[in-house]
């Protein structure tokens, strides 16, 4: 189970996941995504200092969770179709999570 600092920290990547898909960059200020987050202003800082790296923590947030959700290739199957197999997971995660989708590539 994931600590309590944890939760805020994911808490806090997803509600900027949430502003920069629906803002842009931007305007995905510190406040906005707080306020999105549901947590002061102080609480983001405390956990993300700086804008820019916030905006950093998010693409490598996303990219985790893109590669938790891939499912294994068949141990039969051969380079293409393991090429194949991998490109359809992350397709599928990003049609399903279409707000790191559009973060992402933001």
């Amino acid at each position: 189970m994931a600590s309590k600092s944890e939760r805020t920290r994911t808490t806090i990547l997803e509600a900027a996941c949430r502003c920069i898909a629906t803002l842009g960059i931007e305007r995905s200020s510190i406040t906005e995504i707080a306020k999105e987050a549901g947590v002061s202003r102080g609480l983001v800082a405390h956990y993300f200092p700086e804008k820019s790296r916030l905006f950093f923590h998010v693409i490598q947030w996303i990219a985790a969770q893109a590669y938790t959700s891939i499912e294994a290739p068949p141990s039969e199957a051969g380079p293409r179709e393991r090429i194949l197999h991998t490109a359809k997971s992350n397709f599928a995660f990003f049609s399903e999570n279409a707000v790191y989708y559009k973060c992402f590539i933001l």
